[in-house]
């Protein structure tokens, strides 16, 4: 009996290790769902508001090739930079914020790398350093009491990194979380997750030194960003900054909701 038990707790430990080592090396297979472009993919976006757009390539660091969409409306008064989640490229984002062109805003959107037409190695430090190129980049052709930054999901630790080291109008999040490491344990609760996770994004250190307004978006059902792991940062915004919990709203349908279409309205139109 004592053998069985032995030889069971074995391959159990065996096992857990496999998982672990998966986990680690394959971290960026799960996190990271990019759908690539090929370099000569012809861009076709199709909405009212859009009056034209333009197609940039900026050169980063370690070999980075971003790729970024600016869309344009007939008379901006600002631009909204929008960090997307982690799936698909900018083609399929671009049908998402669609909606907050109709504000008179410009978008700009660009794919991390590896996500459509981007190149280059995929990491925390780039992913950053890549997000500050595009802040750059719209900088040089607004002032910074123009730029909205936007971010969704995954895009919400870059958003709120670019806040924190600039001064844009306003940050917009979308289904955001503590940090990465406080997603991992609410999936992984019984995995080494803090040694094993190569990406941190926390985001509750860098909101303490965003200055500009903050309004957050979380809905109560959301499974893929914990609402819980969304409400931590709560305690941390300012006065006037906003956390607006959406009841029954799950990971991708806060944009259906009322109250959200109600509280982008009151942002953009200021």
């Amino acid at each position: 009996m004592m053998k069985i038990l032995f030889l069971f707790l074995k391959i159990s430990f065996a096992l857990y290790i496999i998982v672990c080592l998966i986990l680690y090396f394959l971290q960026e297979k799960i996190l990271f769902l990019p759908v690539v472009l090929d370099k000569n993919h012809r861009y076709q976006f199709y909405s009212q508001w859009i009056k034209g757009f333009e197609e940039h390539f900026l050169e980063s660091q370690e070999g980075g090739n971003l790729n970024l969409i600016w869309f344009k409306v007939a008379q901006p008064k600002g631009v909204v930079l929008y960090c997307h989640g982690n799936a698909g490229n900018v083609q399929r984002w671009a049908n998402i914020v669609d909606d907050l062109m109709k504000y008179g805003y410009d978008v700009i959107l660009w794919d991390y790398r590896q996500y459509g037409k981007s190149t280059g190695k995929l990491s925390e430090k780039n992913m950053l350093f890549d997000a500050q190129l595009v802040y750059e980049f719209a900088k040089k052709r607004f002032p910074e009491n123009q730029v909205i930054v936007y971010g969704r999901s995954l895009g919400t630790g870059v958003a709120t990194y670019l806040a924190a080291l600039n001064t844009p109008q306003y940050l917009i999040l979308e289904t955001p979380y503590f940090s990465m490491p406080d997603v991992a344990g609410f999936h992984f609760p019984y995995i080494p997750y803090r040694l094993l996770l190569k990406y941190n994004f926390p985001s509750y250190q860098w909101i303490k030194d965003v200055r500009c307004p903050i309004s957050i978006f979380h809905g109560t059902y959301d499974r893929t960003v914990p609402y819980l792991s969304g409400k931590k940062l709560a305690p941390l915004l300012k006065e006037n900054d906003e956390f607006i919990t959406i009841e029954g709203g799950d990971h991708n349908d806060l944009n259906t909701f009322l109250i959200y279409d109600e509280k982008i309205a009151q942002i953009l139109q200021k």
